[in-house]
């Protein structure tokens, strides 16, 4: 695996929309590409949440998953999904986790920077305003 794929760090300047799609290894290897934008997008969203805010993975036996499950301070939970689509959508197993969790809010990060809603619950969201939203919950 290259350094650009091993290192989310050394891109902190970047949004995950400025990822240059042609890296060799990400020519390669679309495996590479999906764990450094989710891992790119996790260690942001942690960085930005609040003091005391605990960070989890949710995924049941069946496949119904969540990217990102956020425990602020104060007990509310934020679940996030993570698309590189600029058209996101909710799919099913987020919505099943989401039932299961019982989050407070619900978000899909995607590549774009306008806020919009998906669904009565559910908004789309760029990366740097979740990020903004986070550092606001304080």
């Amino acid at each position: 695996m290259h350094k650009c794929c091993q290192d989310a760090s050394a891109h902190a300047s970047i949004t995950c929309s400025d990822v240059p799609r042609r890296w060799s290894c990400w020519d390669r290897d679309r495996q590479a590409r999906r764990r450094w934008l989710w891992s790119f997008v996790t260690e942001t969203l942690i960085a930005a949440a609040p003091d005391g805010t605990e960070a989890h993975y949710y995924r049941t036996a069946t496949g119904t998953e969540a990217d990102l499950v956020l425990t602020l301070p104060g007990g509310k939970l934020w679940a996030v999904e993570i698309k590189r689509s600029s058209a996101p959508t909710v799919e099913g197993g987020f919505h099943i986790a989401c039932a299961d969790l019982k989050p407070s809010r619900r978000f899909v990060v995607y590549s774009g920077n306008e806020r919009f809603p998906l669904n009565a619950d559910t908004d789309a969201i760029g990366l740097s305003d979740l990020g903004r939203a986070l550092q606001a919950a304080a």
